[in-house]
């Protein structure tokens, strides 16, 4: 179909103000449709005519931005905010087979743009590294993937934007009432109040402390926070408002808390919400992150959304009571529930607790435990990263028989031990890193590169032996 997810576009060099878009050709504008897409086409075109904001309509946002790509989702229509003036609504057609795939908006003073790309539920668009999409002159600059149609902008009809338009709210207005509107959803007004925070102005400020002072929802109080930038005073009022908001009952204080605290999308929000631990329970903020672990109902893998919670309460319990989480992490490797296990194990490897090796190597079972890519316990030993660790590893490489899929997880494994040429390792905070760097990284890429060696001499599997040979040639090669 043409229709690529990821864009690799340029910036329109000559594209500039609304009043300077260009329009397709006569002959030109319609020749690329199927007659369904003509169809739908021309009753979308009349509902945008008719679109009004109201508080119900639905928000779109830019979820990601990065290397000038974004990302507005997250429906296939609804109204996105640009700066204090503009704001667009943008509508599609819905569907995968569809060649092509349009995407039309109306802008405030009701002139209509067609684009050809796909909102499923996000839409990706290139602009400017770093372009702020703060305008409309801004968002006509982005361009899609060309797929089956020009990547541009270009103006389609004019013919709705009359004097009466001039009435409508700016997207400073229509955020201030989504924000203050009850009608309107919990997501719509947080979006809102964290767009007037950006926005800057005192008025924008105190409409957003309104909508913010005596919520208990801690991922918006959080986004609020990063809203605030590099504003000392708002970021600070901000934190105010969350510190109330956790209440000052120590028990109380402890449920907030360990909810917000499971919910932190990345360390930064972590650390942030750690300091407020004081006035709280303590005893019961452990307990809650300990039954996150003894409780856990699926598997420990870091791309499944269950992950982040196990995450953020093994981060946070160790910072708060290490000898505490280090008893329950250890008494979980016995649990009879494989997912606590698993759980456990994780916990074990955060920690690196050398006196687990012998109770995680007696948990491998090549048929079952394969849970966190590379397995949990190869991951595990990795982050331990003693020299026992390291022994334990070289064993599970050349048991026998030989297991394929554990023999390739040993193998990342202990090549992310030996430190990869160039980079840092694999693995982020995000999703629990997967290795220690050896400090004598020459001595145990010899012993690794000498057992990888032995493997591709014992397994019958092909590829896995080309695998071994490869990495015992490159982890020699990488070590100083």
């Amino acid at each position: 179909m043409g229709r690529g997810l990821f864009v690799c576009l340029l910036l329109c060099a000559g594209l500039s103000a609304a009043h300077t878009q260009p329009a397709l050709p006569a002959g030109d504008a319609d020749s690329i449709l199927t007659p369904v897409t003509r169809e739908w086409q021309t009753a979308a075109i009349a509902r945008l005519r008719a679109f009004r904001p109201t508080v119900t309509t639905r928000i779109m946002y830019i979820e990601d931005q990065g290397q000038g790509r974004l990302i507005i989702g997250p429906h296939p229509d609804g109204i996105l905010w640009l700066g204090r003036e503009d704001w667009v609504y943008l509508t599609n057609y819905w569907s995968h087979d569809a060649n092509p795939q349009v995407v039309l908006v109306i802008d405030r003073k009701g002139r209509i743009y067609r684009n050809f790309e796909h909102i499923c539920p996000t839409l990706f668009l290139q602009s400017p590294a770093g372009a702020e999409l703060n305008s409309l002159d801004a968002f006509l600059k982005t361009q899609t993937d060309p797929g089956d149609g020009p990547p541009e902008w270009q103006l389609l009809d004019d013919s709705a934007a009359t004097p009466e338009r001039e009435t409508l709210p700016t997207a400073l207005e229509h955020e201030m009432q989504v924000a203050v509107a009850q009608e309107a959803s919990a997501k719509a007004r947080g979006l809102a109040a964290c767009a007037l925070i950006r926005e800057g102005s005192e008025e924008a400020w105190e409409v957003a402390q309104e909508v913010l002072e005596g919520r208990e929802d801690w991922g918006l109080l959080e986004a609020a926070r990063r809203a605030t930038g590099g504003d000392a005073a708002r970021s600070e009022a901000v934190r105010r408002i969350l510190n109330h908001s956790l209440g000052a009952d120590p028990a109380e204080r402890a449920e907030h808390l360990a909810e917000a605290i499971l919910a932190a999308e990345d360390r930064e929000a972590l650390d942030y919400l750690l300091p407020l631990s004081e006035g709280a329970n303590k005893t019961a903020l452990c307990a809650a992150f300990d039954h996150v672990a003894r409780t856990q109902d699926q598997q420990v893998f870091w791309q499944l959304s269950s992950f982040r919670a196990l995450r953020n309460s093994v981060t946070a319990f160790i910072a708060l009571d290490p000898e505490r989480a280090a008893a329950c992490y250890r008494g979980l490797l016995d649990s009879p529930r494989k997912y606590a296990r698993q759980a456990a194990i994780y916990g074990v490897g955060e920690l690196r607790l050398a006196d687990t090796i012998e109770k995680l190597m007696a948990l491998v079972d090549p048929e079952t435990e394969n849970s966190l890519y590379p397995s949990a316990v190869c991951v595990a030993l990795g982050k331990i990263g003693t020299p026992e660790a390291h022994d334990a590893l070289i064993e599970l490489l050349l048991r026998e028989p030989v297991h394929v899929e554990q023999s390739w997880s040993v193998l990342v494994v202990m090549t992310e031990v030996c430190g990869r040429p160039g980079g840092s390792l694999r693995g982020e905070w995000w999703n629990g890193f997967w290795a220690t760097v050896a400090e004598d990284r020459p001595a145990v890429a010899k012993r690794f590169s000498e057992a990888m060696n032995q493997l591709a001499e014992q397994t019958t599997d092909k590829p896995l032996a080309r695998e071994a040979r490869g990495r015992a040639s490159s982890v020699l090669s990488q070590a100083p």
